[in-house]
């Protein structure tokens, strides 16, 4: 595989696991890139920022060890995300700081689920 495929291929093996994977990732998708519409915010913008590197090593992550459990370090970066966002949302009011609550709690939930996939990579889990 070409690291210029790896997208492609992500995806096509995305679709044809399990269909709640699917729908998930989507969902991650969608609240981490809904940054976009909040633009003028800077939190907003790191939200944005953060789930484009994330992706990237995600990308790096698939092309070296395919569809695996080890794809969950992708998102590392969310361990210092979701704690920042969790400090500053009290300061946020209106549109964005529900926005910003909806990134904490699906993060947070792919964090529990990206934490164990780890840990049963490194401990040579198959289950």
């Amino acid at each position: 595989m070409k690291l210029q495929n790896a997208p492609i291929l992500f995806f096509k093996d995305l679709m044809n696991g399990p269909l709640w994977v699917n729908i998930w990732v989507q969902i991650l998708m969608l609240a981490n890139l809904a940054g976009v519409f909040f633009w003028s915010y800077a939190i907003a913008q790191v939200i944005f920022y953060t789930f484009i590197v994330t992706a990237m090593l995600m990308m790096l992550l698939y092309y070296k060890f395919g569809m695996t459990r080890i794809l969950g370090l992708g998102h590392i970066l969310w361990l210092i995300l979701v704690p920042y966002l969790i400090v500053t949302w009290p300061s946020l009011s209106g549109d964005i700081k529900n926005y910003v609550l909806i990134v904490i709690i699906t993060n947070s939930i792919s964090l529990i689920f990206d934490i164990n996939d780890v840990r049963l990579h490194f401990t040579g889990s198959k289950t």
